[in-house]
């Protein structure tokens, strides 16, 4: 035990790797194992296309964004937050950890061959939106007031002069399709929330679209979470 340490401290290692065909080995290729899978296809097809994702397709977001990074936030300054916001409120925002889960989402995208799925968790939503973009060399058009986000998310990210487009985000999925009205039906009857925030575009051009203002996204950066709490 420690007086310095004042919250239960967890540390995990996980490793991936698999044969790239090549005579090597591919590091922290997990992701895209799981995204084949949901693909309909096996862990070991060889596909020409690492991300099958084109221009034209519509770019659809499950839950809403920084959930599991909003619990985080809480539990690391629950005194704090309590002296400043309606318990209530705080309550709400450190029960968020419970929509982590994705396995729902992911069976209902599986009855679409041609949607691609993305796992948003580190760096949050504009992390997976460049990376989903540069690995598949396509362009970006997303309007961020369509970017689904709890209250509670925006007053506590607020309070900490956090950006929630780039906190954790695990539990929501980036999925780009080209049959967004059956999807979203599909993920409604499932009981999942989920919205149309953009679609994918000719050129390299990533823009995010905020009434008549229009920006370039930015290139990663680092998890605000890991930012504000380390």
């Amino acid at each position: 035990m420690s007086d310095s340490v004042s919250f239960p401290q967890y540390f995990v290692t996980g490793v991936g790797a698999y044969d790239n065909g090549e005579n090597g080995i591919e590091e922290n290729k997990i992701e895209k194992k799981y995204m084949r899978r949901i693909n309909g296809e096996q862990p070991d097809d060889r596909r020409k296309e690492a991300f099958p994702v084109r221009q034209g397709m519509e770019l659809i977001v499950t839950r809403q964004i920084g959930l599991a990074g909003t619990a985080s936030l809480v539990r690391l300054h629950e005194e704090e937050l309590l002296g400043n916001y309606p318990f209530q409120m705080v309550e709400r925002a450190k029960g968020f950890d419970r929509w982590m889960s994705v396995t729902e989402a992911a069976r209902a995208v599986n009855h679409f061959g041609s949607s691609h799925v993305y796992c948003i968790a580190r760096g949050g939503i504009f992390n997976a939106l460049w990376e989903m973009a540069e690995g598949a060399g396509v362009g970006l058009e997303v309007d961020i007031k369509k970017i689904p986000v709890k209250q509670e998310t925006i007053e506590i990210c607020e309070y900490f002069d956090v950006n929630p487009y780039y906190l954790y985000s695990e539990g929501s999925l980036l999925i780009a399709t080209e049959q967004p009205e059956a999807l979203l039906s599909m993920l409604r009857d499932a009981d999942i929330s989920a919205c149309v925030i953009g679609r994918t575009t000719d050129g390299n051009d990533r823009l995010i679209l905020n009434g008549e203002s229009r920006r370039f996204l930015d290139r990663p950066k680092a998890d605000e979470l890991w930012r504000i709490s380390g």
